[in-house]
């Protein structure tokens, strides 16, 4: 349990260090732009790792 808490605040913290990176050089307007960029591997991830519904039904 220790461990899961020591790797979530490491991820806090680089997320907080990267965020803080992008608004020194790229303006507070740039936080939302992350994400969005990354959207599109997301839902790819999403879509490969969801688990399929199996139906016993042979087409």
């Amino acid at each position: 349990m220790a461990l899961n808490i020591s790797a979530a605040n490491l991820g806090i913290a680089l997320g907080a260090l990267a965020g803080g990176f992008v608004v020194t050089t790229r303006g507070i307007g740039a936080i939302g732009w992350g994400p969005l960029a990354v959207l599109p591997l997301i839902v790819v991830l999403v879509a490969a790792l969801a688990p399929r519904k199996v139906t016993g039904h042979v087409l």
